[in-house]
């Protein structure tokens, strides 16, 4: 078992991985400890509020190499945040919340990886970003103003 130290948006992961033999590949299993900061979780209605600054992609110009670890490090935070899910249909609200406001398309484009990580939940086998326009979600984009230099995102999910 090798354990790696690394820190993305704010948060320092201590990331082990175990190998685990299986007749068609090897398969990683990834544990996840966050030191510095917790996210608030309410089970009820499953509401995560995870410190996280989001990234404009809609006007990016960036490496292909530095855009595919963005993508990963959205994927590792969805899924080390979300555990148990409410079943399909849902309604998803994802909020954005920062000391500014963007114009409403660079807010959805923003959550396209949150979105794809979501639906890959739901649908574990699928292909990434292929499930998220499945008829049992319904997608809702919000942002709201922060503190000052307050950067977070807020994932609800709602059964219909």
């Amino acid at each position: 078992m090798a354990i790696k130290n690394r820190k993305f948006c704010g948060l320092k992961v201590h990331r082990s991985i175990k190998k685990e033999k299986t007749s068609k590949h090897i398969s990683q299993v990834f544990h996840l400890k966050f030191n510095a900061l917790k996210c608030e979780i309410e089970k009820e209605d499953m509401k995560v509020k995870i410190p996280y600054k989001l990234f404009p992609i809609a006007n990016a110009y960036e490496h292909w190499q530095a855009r595919m670890k963005r993508v990963r490090q959205e994927y590792l935070i969805v899924n080390s945040f979300l555990k148990e899910l409410p079943p399909l249909p849902v309604v998803v609200r994802l909020t954005r919340i920062a000391p500014r406001s963007w114009d409403s398309d660079n807010n959805t484009i923003a959550f396209k990886n949150i979105r794809d990580a979501i639906a890959k939940k739901y649908f574990p086998k699928s292909k990434n970003g292929a499930m998220d326009n499945y008829r049992g979600f319904i997608w809702e984009y919000y942002q709201t103003r922060g503190d000052a230099k307050e950067y977070a995102i807020e994932i609800e999910i709602v059964e219909r």
